[in-house]
């Protein structure tokens, strides 16, 4: 038996099961000591379980991230947007040489900054998970 049921039976015997670098440590009661044992004579199968498992869990972890700064830029988005439309409305009505342009641009100008810092962001994360699905 070495697969997932393997790992499930093993951590429910109080093992903890890690892998370090092509080492697999495993440390718990002296009463799995015969699971530990099994689980080292079968050492390769485990660690190749043990990766494809932390893999799963970095990309799901990935994936919520990209779903939380597309939704964060996509907010942004919409203020930039509104923004920009709001500045045209103030020129069109005070000018751009006026106070109140100034202090709106400049509020404008933070939403620009935040809406290019989460682009980057997002483009970073995309780009990082394409490289290690490429692996």
């Amino acid at each position: 038996m070495v697969g997932i049921a393997l790992l499930q039976e093993a951590r429910a015997a109080g093992l903890d099961v890690q892998a370090k670098g092509d080492r697999l440590v495993l440390r718990g009661p002296r009463s799995a000591e015969s699971l530990a044992t099994y689980m080292l004579e079968h050492k390769r199968e485990v660690l190749a379980l043990l990766a494809q498992q932390q893999h799963a869990e970095w990309n799901t972890a990935l994936h919520k991230r990209l779903d939380a700064l597309r939704t964060e830029r996509d907010r942004l988005a919409a203020r930039w947007n509104k923004g920009c439309d709001y500045l045209d409305a103030l020129a069109a009505r005070v000018g751009q040489d006026s106070p109140e342009y100034d202090k709106w641009f400049s509020v404008w100008l933070d939403v620009d900054a935040a809406y290019r810092a989460a682009e980057d962001r997002l483009a970073c994360l995309e780009l990082t998970r394409e490289m290690r699905n490429a692996q």
